[in-house]
């Protein structure tokens, strides 16, 4: 996507210029970079990634080794990929939120505030307390984004 954005961008501003052509204020845009990935989704059983969540983790994680490669391969005018501390751009992992996704979009409360809230069972209003292992993975995914939003404070501009 991103060759294809820059592509499209340089179009647009192309065309945009030739009305514009003293307008500099747009000159920096159009230059996204890729900055990492977000593994969510998965199961854990005792603390520990499932087996076959762990080898999709691994097959994701070689892939974007070669997106990053190719990347800088194809975008010339600059460097697409940020310079990341960690090796496999991994910026955190989200589990399987299962029927708390459901309640997030349902009653439009953020996944961290769920707790405070009974969980809705269908559309009609049926409502229902959380069970504790619920609200373990309440708690859980809350300390997971909290971690990812610290990782993006404290590594990206």
């Amino acid at each position: 996507m991103l060759p294809q954005f820059i592509l499209d961008w340089n179009t647009g501003i192309g065309c945009f210029k030739q009305n514009n052509y003293g307008l500099k204020d747009y000159d920096g845009y159009g230059r996204p970079v890729f900055s990492g990935w977000i593994f969510n989704g998965f199961d854990t059983r005792d603390k520990k990634m499932l087996r076959a969540d762990k080898a999709h983790y691994e097959n994701i994680n070689e892939a974007i080794e070669s997106l990053s490669e190719s990347l800088q391969k194809t975008i010339k005018d600059y460097n697409p990929v940020m310079e990341y501390t960690d090796d496999d751009f991994n910026i955190g992992q989200v589990e399987d939120m299962n029927v708390l996704i459901q309640n997030i979009i349902w009653q439009s409360v953020p996944a961290s505030k769920l707790a405070a809230h009974k969980q809705v069972k269908d559309l009609t209003g049926d409502r229902a307390a959380w069970s504790a292992s619920q609200i373990e993975l309440i708690g859980k995914v809350e300390n997971q984004i909290n971690d990812i939003a610290q990782n993006i404070i404290n590594n990206f501009e």
